[in-house]
């Protein structure tokens, strides 16, 4: 467990492409060799890892889908547009879900970074290779699985169009119209919503009135 502890230290600087605020392997001394890194990861993470891997395997929803045919669990994903936006790999694809796993302690802190990651994942899938239904977040502090099917999830981030339309306009608009389709135009009748972070219509409720 030490060991995993240190090697997702080193994924993470690898994925930052640097360093990263907070990496255990700033605590180390130059030159430590790799024993001495392992050996010097805390208690307290080995027993946090150990109590996610508990959660993970009973009575958590991995107990079933650790028994799926090797057909049916693909581990780090990559998608056909995954070098479009610099490299993406998903975590699992077991029988068809796409699960992305977090590991918040505060779980009521995420916010719409986590799912525009996981329609990010679902929409560099240009062509169905993965024959994704479903869509989840795993949170392995807390051993639960929040899912969503797609058409249910895609409503939900507000979506217009259809899967394979989407799919497409996301490949237009990230080869910069060499493939895909651009997306038909805005139906006037079913304007987008506009984003939480846009400035208000007007001043005040009653800017008119003063």
């Amino acid at each position: 467990m030490r060991l995993c502890h240190v090697a997702s230290s080193f994924e993470a600087i690898f994925r930052h492409v640097g360093w990263i605020r907070g990496n255990s392997l700033g605590s180390s001394q130059p030159g430590a060799t790799l024993d001495e890194i392992v050996n010097a990861v805390p208690p307290y993470i080995v027993d946090d890892i150990r109590q996610q891997m508990t959660l993970a395997a009973h009575p958590g929803p991995f107990e079933g889908l650790r028994q799926l045919p090797a057909a049916q669990r693909v581990c780090g994903p990559v998608f056909d547009g995954s070098l479009h936006v610099g490299g993406a790999d998903a975590d699992f694809i077991l029988r068809g879900q796409l699960i992305d796993c977090k590991a918040f302690i505060r779980p009521e802190r995420m916010g719409r970074a986590e799912l525009y990651q996981l329609a990010g994942y679902l929409l560099l899938d240009y062509s169905d290779s993965y024959s994704i239904e479903s869509v989840g977040l795993y949170l392995s502090r807390q051993g639960a699985l929040i899912d969503w099917n797609v058409a249910d999830f895609l409503g939900f981030m507000g979506a217009h169009l259809e899967l394979p339309d989407l799919r497409a306009a996301c490949r237009y608009a990230l080869t910069d119209g060499a493939a895909g389709t651009p997306p038909p135009p805005e139906d006037p009748r079913r304007p987008l919503p506009r984003p939480r972070n846009a400035p208000p219509v007007q001043d005040t409720l009653f800017g008119d009135l003063a």
